[in-house]
């Protein structure tokens, strides 16, 4: 594992992790005991002008991390109630009580909202990793009161806000609305998706113990792009940066060829060479930089002039079309023999010719491609119908059967390898939700291969640039109205602040 990124956990991989640490000699009071400390010196750092708080703490660990953290912040100087449920007397809630937190036994909707209208703080640690079906009753009622509170109450809530599922970041009717969530451990992967991401507030970790080099989920993060970001010595020419062979555009989707030329050239390929209908000639003025090869219809019958030897990298589909000559011309691109080891994205319409197939990827030199699809080009690859699985399983398992690293493109993108890994992109953002961001993506993405990056490397170097130049746009431009090649001036600006 790369400690530039950040670990993510599944609730199985979590529970896994957990076990092994008591394995190894760790304790179950004790790990209880580090995470609930660990808890209580980051609310005692960061909440230093809140000295009343409410505790809810349920059943099981989190409740006990919960109890854990209501003793500690007593025995700092704050005035700490408690309100339990579903928890039975034990060892915690004792060391709690006996520490001096205020235990409420007895309470009913209306004393509760009055709580939590009255504390400057509130912590949920009513439910974590086991929540599996919609609250009710007197838990329901809790968190009703929980969001509720007034506007300047805090609420920060213990590795999950209590109503979100770990994996899956769903919302199981109503949940905790938390403005910070601390993370025992690694971050859960449920937050990483809307809805939940939403429900979390801001999220930390806190270290307690755990093996993060054995995790193979990791959310993408600048040091680690920047340790991956391509050299650019002082003493390079362009030949250092290699040569993208570009084979994008169509009569219908002429600018398609335009935006991932482009983006492979801003974000540092050497040279980019497009081949293109020669009919769009007039609409590619704007890439007086880029290499033409200017096509008779809409494809040629010499897959050579898309392989030359100097190119060092490929990209294939944007735009392309999906007729059966281009198909043909794509298989004869592709073939072993004419695409040597040469590392190529492929994107849209490939990826539809390609899912033609049914064994396509059997046809394909492994681990030598970056695919790029949304869900419903995955789906078509997939042939038809996709696995009941969460989008991190389907991703996982659609890159090891294919054996191909494969960026799923949506709200939260994921990069899985097919020894398992996933990155993570967890930044929803609406200002990429406009045609052409996937041809600046793709061309993102094939830029940093041509300049020698692994496919691994420059698709999740490729997702961070994207995702922070969407972010840039959000900022200046707001979440409607942004156009594609807006995105292309802001990617040197996203690889300065890299170096």
């Amino acid at each position: 594992m790369d400690t530039a990124l950040t670990a993510i956990v599944t609730a199985a991989q979590m529970r896994a992790s957990e076990a092994q640490l008591m394995a190894d000699g760790t304790s179950e009071a004790a790990l209880i005991a580090r995470a609930g400390g660990a808890v209580a010196q980051v609310i005692l750092h960061r909440f230093t002008c809140h000295p009343s708080v409410l505790v809810l703490a349920g059943p099981g660990h989190n409740g006990a991390d919960a109890l854990v953290v209501a003793a500690q912040l007593v025995q700092h100087g704050r005035q700490v109630t408690l309100i339990c449920w579903r928890r039975e007397p034990d060892e915690w809630l004792l060391a709690a009580t006996t520490a001096g937190v205020q235990h409420i036994i007895d309470w009913d909707a209306t004393n509760l909202a009055q709580t939590c209208a009255s504390v400057d703080l509130i912590v949920d640690g009513l439910l974590g990793l086991g929540t599996n079906r919609p609250l009710g009753g007197d838990v329901l009622t809790i968190v009703q009161a929980i969001n509720q509170r007034p506007p300047h109450v805090p609420c920060v809530a213990i590795d999950l806000p209590s109503g979100c599922v770990a994996d899956s970041g769903a919302l199981l009717g109503t949940v905790v609305r938390a403005d910070l969530t601390i993370a025992t451990g690694p971050h859960k992967i449920g937050l990483c998706y809307l809805p939940a991401m939403d429900a979390a507030g801001e999220e930390v970790s806190i270290d307690i113990g755990i093996d993060l080099d054995a995790l193979p989920y990791h959310a993408l993060t600048t040091a680690w792009a920047q340790a991956q970001r391509p050299a650019r010595p002082p003493d390079s020419y362009k030949g250092t940066y290699g040569t993208l062979s570009v084979w994008a555009g169509s009569a219908q989707f002429p600018g398609a060829a335009y935006l991932a030329s482009a983006a492979a050239a801003r974000v540092g390929a050497g040279i980019v060479s497009l081949a293109t209908p020669s009919a769009l000639a007039p609409l590619l003025w704007r890439l007086p930089e880029s290499t033409l090869t200017l096509l008779d219809g809409d494809v040629v019958h010499d897959s050579a002039a898309l392989t030359d030897p100097r190119f060092t990298a490929l990209l294939i589909g944007p735009g392309l079309g999906r007729s059966d000559a281009v198909s043909d011309l794509l298989w004869a691109v592709l073939a072993p023999a004419c695409i040597g080891d040469r590392p190529a994205l492929l994107d849209a319409d490939a990826l539809a010719l390609l899912g033609r197939d049914p064994q396509w990827y059997t046809r394909l030199v492994p681990q030598r491609y970056v695919l790029t699809p949304h869900l419903g080009e995955l789906r078509r690859l997939y042939g038809g119908v996709l696995p009941d699985l969460l989008p991190h399983q389907i991703a996982t398992h659609c890159a090891q059967t294919w054996q191909q690293i494969v960026v799923m493109k949506g709200s939260t993108t994921l990069i899985a390898h097919p020894d398992g890994r996933l990155l993570v992109w967890p930044h929803p953002n609406p200002a990429l939700a406009t045609a052409g961001s996937g041809d600046i993506l793709a061309g993102i993405i094939a830029g940093l291969l041509t300049q020698g990056s692994s496919p691994w490397a420059a698709a999740g170097v490729g997702v961070y640039i994207q995702g922070q130049v969407a972010q840039i746009l959000r900022t200046q431009q707001g979440d409607a109205g942004t156009l594609a090649s807006d995105a292309l001036p802001l990617i040197p600006q996203v690889l300065k602040s890299l170096q």
